[in-house]
């Protein structure tokens, strides 16, 4: 049975050295395949495996994360839909999973789920690996690409589904800054600031307002000589995309408001998102996620949740809607239906879907409230007056009327609680990252925290 937990990242399977705290830096994830990357170096992944694009050497869906024990020195890893890609401090590029259309690059069709050498240059940039192709930068600023071009998002051609199982140049040119790739279309950045597209335009999503079904080669959209990056969603046909001035401009599929402006069903070029900047973005399937200027956080788009009366439901909207009050909030990822954000304590709030049941027999689906984001991550180290005692560790919300949570990483053993008096009113073992304290009365209690070696966490909480 397939199931991952696109949310339940760093589990209670990872064991913290608390004297060297491992830090969230980075998360990588477009659709449900999920890398994160820590500032001591190492690398976890997890989530959908059915093609192998973990990496793991299993299909077996990892539903924890596992340390990346590779010595390939990889420095950045790029997920697509089921293939991934990654590149090496060397330059070089490693492919796994899903190759049916040739989208590993390796000269071969065939499916793996081990990093592949994709050839021996030692010159790439940057790697996007995309729906079922694959396209990369060299340090020349030529661009390549492998895989389906059945959209013609690689090359022109005549032949009907078409691909190419090793890269080829997309251009001739070599003054090219920056490439992303979407479902069915590949963009690209001139050294000069302005953007080109080519592929699927079926619903406008290479942002050029001449409904022609397909361009075959790379396409000027607009005139604008300001662009900075793109993203494009993996499996949707939207693109958001940033100027120089830190504006977000999107374009093509807003049926469920991805894109970001008040009109539906399409956007057919590129308009502007409201008038803040911003300082990150994500793109997932059908939402996007933004820190603006002032580092607070804002999500639009389908599929994320409300809370209403203690009841959770899917919600859409088609303009940004701010998440909580926070104003240190960093880097966002996006993945299906589900957001991560990292704030400047690194660390790591997560709303959305908590897993996804592909309709197999298995745990109910739980989901996240998008105005009640739950901390999944924290880094952590011994007080020095103490080795034994745990410093920092965020319990909340505090006060609290029912559930006390604390990251879920933070391995907890057992759980008191005493109230003022020293009155010891709670204790139990514990598996799971909250305790219930609706049975308490109201008022000021002591929790203490404890992992399996004894160590522990004294903090004080209000039951309203």
């Amino acid at each position: 049975m397939k199931i991952f937990y696109i949310l339940s990242f760093f589990t209670l399977s990872i064991n913290l050295v608390f004297s060297q705290p491992d830090c969230v830096t980075d998360i990588s994830v477009r659709y449900a395949t999920i890398s994160i990357f820590t500032n001591s170096g190492k690398i976890y992944s997890y989530g959908l495996n059915d093609y192998g694009q973990v990496g793991k050497g299993t299909n077996i869906n990892q539903t924890v994360p596992f340390e990346r024990t590779e010595t390939n020195n990889f420095a950045s890893i790029s997920h697509g839909w089921f293939h991934s890609a990654a590149m090496t401090s060397e330059k070089k590029i490693y492919t796994w999973g899903r190759n049916g259309h040739g989208q590993l690059g390796n000269n071969t069709t065939t499916d793996s789920n081990t990093p592949l050498l994709v050839n021996t240059d030692t010159d790439w940039s940057k790697v996007v690996a995309s729906k079922f192709s694959t396209v990369a930068l060299k340090d020349d600023g030529t661009i390549w690409g492998w895989g389906n071009n059945a959209d013609y998002s690689l090359f022109d051609t005549t032949e009907l589904f078409s691909y190419t199982t090793t890269p080829i140049q997309l251009s001739p040119t070599n003054d090219w800054a920056d490439i992303t790739a979407g479902a069915g279309s590949t963009f690209a950045i001139k050294k000069n600031g302005t953007l080109w597209a080519s592929g699927y335009n079926g619903k406008y999503n290479l942002g050029l307002p001449n409904l022609n079904y397909f361009y075959s080669t790379l396409t000027q959209v607009g005139t604008a000589t300001d662009w900075k990056m793109v993203k494009s969603s993996i499996d949707t046909n939207f693109s958001i995309g940033q100027k120089t001035d830190n504006t977000l401009w999107g374009w093509g599929d807003n049926v469920h408001g991805a894109v970001g402006v008040s009109q539906t069903p399409y956007i057919t070029q590129p308009t502007q998102i409201g008038s803040a900047t911003w300082n990150d973005f994500a793109v997932g399937t059908n939402v996007v996620a933004g820190i603006q200027a002032d580092g607070t956080l804002w999500y639009w788009g389908k599929g994320l949740m409300s809370n209403t009366n203690g009841i959770v439901y899917p919600t859409t909207t088609l303009i940004p809607i701010q998440v909580g009050i926070q104003n240190n909030w960093i880097k966002v990822a996006a993945g299906e239906h589900s957001i991560y954000a990292l704030r400047d304590d690194y660390t790591v709030w997560a709303f959305g879907h908590y897993n996804y049941n592909y309709n197999y027999d298995v745990t109910p689906q739980t989901q996240i409230a998008t105005s009640n984001p739950q901390l999944i991550y924290q880094c952590l180290n011994f007080l020095s007056t103490n080795e034994n005692e745990l410093s920092d560790i965020i319990i909340y919300p505090n006060p609290t009327t029912d559930k006390l949570y604390w990251a879920q990483n933070i391995e907890i053993h057992k759980v008191v609680i005493f109230d003022m008096t020293g009155k010891k009113v709670y204790e139990n073992l514990t598996d799971i990252n909250f305790v219930d304290v609706s049975r308490l009365t109201n008022g000021t209690y002591l929790i203490r925290l404890e992992n399996k070696d004894k160590s522990f966490y004294n903090s004080k909480f209000v039951k309203k």
